[in-house]
């Protein structure tokens, strides 16, 4: 079997990952995040990817990721794992998934449902510039088991300066807070900060389809929030922002 550093040196943007619970304490010193002080063990381990495939090696793909999927779905630490594509090219795909802890996506790495699409990405069928990039992040929300909702998707990362992450954290955090209990549209809005990368923050955020999505941006909350990270000073590099919508691959065809 390959192994997870492997797959990860094969495969993804590889990036050494300092302890969670070091990043935690060393870093977080000045602007303690809400689940700091919860040990990493009882933390959500969440990992967002997108990669995007030759146009004709989307079935491969999407057979591959079914079987991931599905196998995701049996682990007792799997909380959620879900696959979209982008709203216009079709072989663009994004994940979530979320387990209990680290402990446990690393037992799903070493799954053979997972090592099966490592494998197969190591015969390069991904379109140039398109290879997979994965983010880690430890989620500041309490762990638990999430259905698959069909919708229109959201993972995001924002970088913030050092110096303005005091005023940053509020006001971000507002806004999720909003989305989570003031939008009946929106069915999840998770986030935290990167295990690899300090004052970088990874989101993953889930609407009932377009029109909850419009009523998010109309909202007070984002209004707010977007006011604020709109000023030109409070980012350290371009924000990225990926949306798209909900695959059904119960409808992929078996390999």
């Amino acid at each position: 079997a390959i192994s997870k550093r492997q797959c990860f040196l094969l495969v993804f943007r590889f990036r050494s990952r300092s302890s969670p619970r070091t990043l935690s304490t060393s870093l977080l010193d000045s602007m303690a995040l809400p689940f700091a002080t919860v040990p990493a063990s009882q933390r959500p381990y969440c990992v967002n990817v997108r990669f995007e495939v030759q146009p004709d090696k989307l079935d491969q793909a999407l057979s591959l990721l079914r079987g991931d999927q599905e196998g995701a779905h049996s682990e007792k630490g799997n909380l959620q794992f879900v696959v979209g594509q982008d709203m216009k090219k079709p072989n663009a795909i994004f994940i979530h998934e979320e387990y209990s802890n680290e402990d446990s996506f690393n037992a799903h790495v070493a799954a053979d449902y997972c090592q099966k699409f490592f494998k197969w990405a190591e015969t390069n069928p991904f379109t140039d510039g398109g290879a997979p990039v994965m983010e880690t992040y430890l989620g500041e929300f309490e762990p638990k088991k999430r259905a698959l909702t069909p919708g229109i998707f959201i993972n995001a990362t924002l970088s913030c300066k050092p110096s303005v992450r005091a005023e940053f954290l509020p006001k971000f955090m507002a806004n999720a807070k909003g989305a989570n209990n003031d939008e009946p549209g929106c069915k999840q809005f998770v986030w935290g900060e990167s295990t690899t990368e300090p004052n970088t923050f990874h989101l993953h955020e889930e609407y009932e389809g377009k029109e909850a999505l419009a009523a998010h941006s109309k909202s007070a909350h984002f209004q707010a929030w977007s006011k604020y990270s709109g000023k030109g000073d409070v980012f350290s590099k371009k924000p990225v922002l990926s949306i798209y919508k909900f695959l059904d691959l119960s409808k992929a065809a078996k390999l």
